[in-house]
């Protein structure tokens, strides 16, 4: 993925969170698990970036509603 289609993901992203009010955290833990399972993940890429939905994994892991595209969190 382009640089300016990971802007984009992040900016749509960051719209649909905040208009839809699910700015609630998960807790430090759950986000530390959430994120070791994406580090381990082949579809993780050297930029961060999820290579499935292109999402920035550092921030997506961050919200209650979110979730991973392959269902592994």
């Amino acid at each position: 993925m382009g640089i300016f289609k990971n802007l984009k993901t992040l900016l749509f992203d960051s719209y649909v969170t905040v208009k839809n009010g699910n700015d609630d955290k998960v807790m430090q833990e759950l986000y530390t698990k959430r994120m070791n399972t994406c580090t381990n993940c082949p579809l993780l890429l050297p930029t961060g970036n999820c290579s499935n939905c292109g999402c920035f994994v550092r921030e997506k892991a961050k919200y209650v509603d979110e979730s991973c595209p392959v269902n592994k969190w």
